[in-house]
């Protein structure tokens, strides 16, 4: 993984395009936690990544309180939006 801007849009503390640390794993919540963490209104069982390869975008739903979301890997360019909770 290259290091390169991330932005992040939702329901959390800290909207805004995010620099991924160079050779180093970088997974969803900690994505999250460098953005501010989560807020009390955000959904972390329907965080959707959108991702581009090779010309094709992608959007990914990932539920990041099961243990196989917790490990999802960021790579760089990926927008990553945490919705609001549905009361």
């Amino acid at each position: 993984m290259r290091p390169g801007p991330t932005p992040f849009s939702a329901r959390w503390g800290g909207p805004g395009t995010y620099e991924l640390p160079p050779f180093e794993a970088f997974t969803l919540p900690k994505a999250i936690a460098k953005a501010g963490g989560n807020t009390r209104i955000g959904n972390l069982q329907r965080v959707l990544v959108t991702r581009e390869t090779n010309g094709k975008v992608y959007e990914i739903t990932v539920n990041m309180m099961s243990p196989k979301g917790r490990q999802f890997r960021v790579q760089e360019d990926d927008l990553i939006t945490v919705p609001e909770t549905l009361f």
